[in-house]
This record gives C-alpha cells, structure tokens and sequence, in this order.
C-alpha cells in the first residue's frame, strides 16, 4: 500500500495550537480510550455549570509537547507532558490557577484545524503551575503551566466545534474578565 501525505503550509494554516480547554476530571463523565467519539464529543459539549473548565488562548510558539510511548509489560503507556505560559502575573490569573493547582484533569488543545485530546477522566493528568519571574527585559512574566502524567491512552482527535462551553459558563469566576 502506498501512502501520501501532502504537507500543507501557509499563513491561514500554521500548525500551532492555540487554544487549550481544560477540564477538571471529578465533574465529567467517566471515558477512556474505549469511550466512542460520539459519546465523548457528547460528554466535552453537555458541560453544565458544576463542571471546573479553564479555557486559555495560547501564545503559539510557547506550547511544548511531549506525548512518548514506552512499552511496559507488553502494553503501550504514554508519558505526556504539557507546558506553556500565562500572563500576565496579576492575582485574578493567580487566583484562576491556584483552583487547578495539583488537580487531576484531561486538556484539548486546539490548531486550526484538529482539537487533540490529552488524558481521560478516568486516566487523568496533573496540572501544577508556578510564577515565571524574568528580570530580562521585555521577557515574559507570568506563571508556567505544566500538565503531566501517564495513560495508555493515545492521543485523540476530536470534534467538539468552537468551544461553546463558554455561554453556559458565563457564571463562573473566569467570566469576571481576567
């Protein structure tokens, strides 16, 4: 069989992610990897107002990825690792990442044209955050965000349209215009 894959690149398309979602994993239903992608898309988009979601837009050339599989007893499992900046360092921001500090979550990051999910509810990761001081000016000064675990769960690819979550949010502490 052959395959082909034609690279496509130019400035409506650049392969970065540039939005994350993230989903706290006590508030969702329980998936995995066995989880069919319409139930999943299903569960991701029926948020209700008890749910911890954290929605970032991403400075595109700040996200690290590393999703790496080892085998392990003859099944595959994947360390991942997520990491990227917030700014600017005010306390509303602080205050926002202290609710996800050391809790068990699953992301979506978004490109332009492809949504990847990273964890499970049920094989979560964990989000840890600390201050980013730089005395070098015009350097940023924020906060690190790291999310990291292991899962045998491959990365997937979803699609849960715009991120609608946001209206039916609106009364949560991140509508307060950080």
């Amino acid at each position: 069989m052959l395959d082909t894959i034609a690279n496509k690149q130019n400035d409506n398309n650049l392969d970065v992610f540039i939005k994350a979602v993230i989903y706290t994993a006590d508030h969702i239903n329980k998936f995995d990897r066995f989880t069919t992608l319409e139930n999943l898309e299903t569960y991701l988009t029926s948020i209700n107002q008890n749910a911890n979601v954290l929605t970032l837009d991403l400075f595109p050339d700040d996200v690290s990825i590393s999703h790496v599989p080892t085998i392990k007893n003859t099944s595959k499992l994947f360390s991942t690792k997520i990491s990227f900046k917030v700014t600017p360092q005010t306390e509303a921001i602080q205050s926002v990442l202290k609710k996800y500090n050391n809790k068990e979550v699953f992301i979506v990051l978004q490109k332009n044209e492809t949504q990847h999910l990273y964890g499970t509810s049920k094989e979560p990761l964990l989000l840890t955050y600390s201050e980013l001081h730089n005395t070098a000016h015009g350097k940023i000064k924020g906060y690190n965000v790291s999310i990291s675990g292991k899962t045998i769960e491959e990365v997937r690819y979803i699609n849960i349209g715009d991120f609608n979550i946001i209206e039916r949010l609106l009364s949560s502490p991140l509508s307060g215009g950080l």
